[in-house]
């Protein structure tokens, strides 16, 4: 299931790039690229379930957060000009500690 939305969500997007602004032409992947937008939102709302290919179920994420190896140091990039930007002195030692 993963694979078929996939490819008829990036058959979509090959079609709609090469297709002129003027709307004389309709996308042929348009249905299965509408349909394969409505199983990825059945299976975001947990009305569509995954199994992996020896029948179990894919389990769910308990946890919606995004896991962080560089939660509590400085950032790096962003905060100023890019030539100033360097790795969190406390990090860098955190990193060699535990490689040791």
């Amino acid at each position: 299931m993963v694979r078929t939305v996939t490819e008829d969500i990036a058959c979509y997007y090959a079609v709609r790039s090469s297709y002129t602004q003027d709307g004389q032409n309709r996308n042929q992947y348009y249905t299965e690229y509408k349909t394969a937008m409505d199983i990825l939102d059945q299976i975001k709302d947990g009305l569509l379930k995954l199994a992996l290919t020896d029948g179990s179920l894919v389990p769910t994420n308990s946890n919606n957060r995004f896991l962080s190896s560089s939660e509590g140091y400085t950032p790096i990039f962003g905060n100023d000009e890019p030539r100033e930007w360097k790795r969190d002195e406390d990090e860098i030692d955190d990193q060699f500690e535990a490689r040791e």
